[in-house]
């Protein structure tokens, strides 16, 4: 049990689930759907049109 905020004194209670082996096994035997595979692809086009250049230009300023 955890505190909703800081300063609160009304606590509540995380639910976990577990799961059986069965099911770990079909989760993993499903495919992944569409929206999984664009989220992959726009976080690589991100990493790629972002991350590259700003690493690059932290580069070549801190070397001159």
């Amino acid at each position: 049990m955890r505190p909703k905020h800081f300063f609160s004194n009304d606590f509540r209670m995380e639910v976990v689930q577990d799961y059986s082996k069965s099911d770990v096994e079909d989760l993993r035997e499903s495919p992944p759907n569409w929206l999984g595979r664009l989220m992959e692809l726009n976080l690589l086009f991100i990493i790629l049109l972002i991350g590259v250049p700003v690493l690059v230009y932290c580069i070549l300023a801190s070397a001159t």
